[in-house]
């Protein structure tokens, strides 16, 4: 029987001889749709599914509804994210931060870097975003772009090369 209003669940308390009744109910099926109660109420806005420490290993949805807008499961599958780096500039040193498929990151010159990726993409015809970390007076632009990497220029507002941290994100299918 689906729980999809308040739930009487019995109390079982020790020393006291429980019914068949009473533990089958404790342990019954979780049949239809699954509703936060709190106290045999219904609640919303309260609970959690996992936690920042505690993950489940996998979901399966045929839909993801979140803030009203539904996302069908051919849509989360199209096109994911399939690289990303976190680069950090000093001078000539290059620091990937943080990243995902991504083999390395060259520094060829001032504002010049080349990201290559560890699983090359199907084609040169994917999607990439660059942008630099809290610096508002430079902005990124791709030179070139290959199925197994990507070139990157970081200009300033008079247009001349300049060196920034900055973020990568490319999505597309990859071979």
């Amino acid at each position: 029987m689906p729980l999809t209003t308040t739930a009487l669940w019995p109390t079982l308390t020790g020393g006291r001889k429980a019914k068949a009744s009473e533990v089958e109910a404790k342990f019954d099926w979780l049949e239809g749709a699954q509703l936060p109660m709190s106290g045999g109420n219904l609640t919303t806005g309260v609970y959690d599914i996992g936690s920042a420490t505690y993950k489940w290993k996998s979901g399966h949805f045929n839909n993801i509804v979140i803030g009203g807008i539904t996302m069908t499961s051919s849509e989360a599958g199209g096109k994911p994210i399939r690289g990303w780096a976190s680069i950090f500039v000093a001078g000539n040193t290059i620091t990937a931060a943080d990243s995902f498929n991504v083999s390395s990151i060259i520094r060829n010159g001032v504002g010049d870097y080349t990201v290559a990726w560890n699983v090359d993409f199907a084609t040169s015809q994917y999607s990439v975003v660059a942008t630099p970390m809290l610096n508002t007076t430079t902005s990124a632009m791709i030179y070139t772009q290959t199925a197994s990497d990507v070139r990157l220029w970081i200009q300033n507002t008079s247009y001349l090369q300049s060196d920034s941290n900055l973020n990568v994100i490319a999505v597309g299918d990859q071979t």
